[in-house]
C-alpha cells in the first residue's frame, strides 16, 4: 500500500496539468506514492497529458471538483489523500514535509499548506501575504482551514473527510 495518494481533479486542464504533475513527479522523498487522476470528461488534451505521468486515470461523466475528489479517494489505496488542483504546483518537499505531521500525530486529521501565486504584482503580492498569515493564524487558533488547492487528509478521520470532500 502506498504511503500517500496524490488526487488530482481534471475537467480542460491541458495548458497547466503537465507543470501540476511533473512538481508531483518530482518529490524529493522516499515515500511510496500513487498519483491518482481523476477526470470530468475533458474535451481537450488533458488525458494525453495525464496518462504520460498518472498512475492511475479515473474517468467520470458527471463533472464536478467534488465529485473528481470523492471518486479518487474511492479509489486511492493509501490511507492518505493529498489533492492538488491541476493549475497547482507543489514544492520538490511537499510530500516529505508533510506526511510525517499528519501521520506522527493522531490529533491532526488534515493540513493545507501556504501559496504563492505564479504572478507577481504589488497587489497579488499583497493578498498573498494577508491569506497565508490569515490562514497560519487560524491555525494557531485552532480553528484551521483547509484549502481545496493543496491538503492532505487522513482516511483515518472520516468526519474530515466527509466535510471537504462533499
Amino acid at each position: 500500500m502506498p504511503d500517500v495518494s496524490v488526487i488530482v481533479p481534471t475537467l480542460n486542464e491541458s495548458k497547466v496539468l503537465k507543470k501540476c504533475l511533473t512538481s508531483i513527479k518530482s518529490q524529493k522523498t522516499h515515500l511510496d506514492y500513487e498519483l491518482v487522476i481523476v477526470d470530468g470528461a475533458s474535451t481537450d488534451n488533458t488525458l494525453e497529458v495525464a496518462e504520460k505521468y498518472a498512475d492511475k486515470i479515473i474517468t467520470m461523466k458527471k463533472k464536478g471538483i467534488w465529485r473528481a475528489r470523492n471518486a479518487g479517494a474511492k479509489k486511492a489505496k493509501s490511507n492518505y489523500y493529498c489533492f492538488v488542483d491541476a493549475d497547482t504546483w507543489i514544492p520538490k518537499n511537499y510530500l516529505s514535509s508533510t506526511y510525517p505531521v499528519i501521520s506522527g500525530d493522531s490529533s491532526i486529521g488534515a493540513l493545507s499548506c501556504a501559496f504563492n501565486f505564479d504572478k507577481k504584482s504589488k497587489t497579488i503580492k499583497m493578498v498573498e501575504i494577508i491569506c497565508n498569515n490569515y490562514l497560519a493564524l487560524k491555525g494557531l487558533m485552532g480553528k484551521g482551514e483547509i484549502l481545496g488547492f493543496n491538503n492532505l487528509i487522513s482516511k483515518l478521520v472520516p468526519e474530515i473527510v466527509i466535510n471537504h470532500l462533499g
